[in-house]
């Protein structure tokens, strides 16, 4: 397993444990609800449950069968930013609300232990949210930028894919030092079959005796 390929689970694990932690919150948050429920973590809440709909799957699929079309990294770029925009909304949705500005030291001497409660909850997936944007801003910038050097390093081979269309865990962190071309084989076989075709014909012919 290559450095990137380790660093892109780690990244995607952080993630989906942190959702499970919100989802937690989340739902904690509602039930202790009364009177008033807050939009925050009816926000949270629809996002945690869409990262790991979405997550999840991508995940698994991407260890059980590599190469398959949902680790490519146009794929895996598309879901990644859209889960990224959906983390932002929540950070800011909760960064935007002054409700707690107080401190829950305050809330607590004024209105008691739920209250307290309320508002360390909400620290808490406030900061869960921030650190998931950042999280997934760090993976799709790496993932971005490591295809389009790959593929200008690769420019003018012949035998070496669209790193866009190659499976994410293929890409190396070593293009942003090294020169030399990264070599990302072929992932369609069709495309094989019509290189081997090429070096076959480009064999040279000796009459027969």
């Amino acid at each position: 397993m290559s450095t990137f390929s380790f660093v892109r689970l780690l990244l995607l694990g952080l993630v989906w444990a942190i959702s499970i932690v919100v989802l937690g919150i989340a739902a904690n948050s509602i039930a202790l609800s009364v009177a008033v429920v807050w939009s925050y973590p009816i926000v949270a809440l629809v996002v945690a449950i869409l990262t790991h709909v979405i997550s999840t799957p991508m995940v698994i699929i991407s260890l059980a069968k590599p190469g398959a079309i949902t680790s490519r990294v146009l794929v895996e770029s598309s879901w990644v930013i859209i889960l990224w925009l959906l983390w932002l909304f929540v950070a800011i949705t909760t960064s935007s609300m002054s409700v707690f500005s107080a401190g829950c030291g305050m809330f607590r001497s004024l209105y008691g232990d739920d209250a307290a409660s309320q508002c360390l909850q909400f620290s808490a997936l406030r900061g869960c949210a921030w650190a998931n944007t950042v999280a997934l801003f760090v993976y799709a910038v790496h993932l971005l930028a490591l295809s389009i050097l790959t593929n200008n390093r690769n420019r003018g081979i012949a035998t070496s894919t669209n790193a866009f269309l190659a499976d994410a865990s293929l890409l190396r962190f070593s293009v942003l030092t090294n020169k030399q071309p990264s070599f990302i084989p072929p992932t369609s076989t069709s495309r094989t079959r019509d290189i081997e075709k090429l070096s076959i014909q480009s064999l040279p012919t000796y009459p027969s005796k």
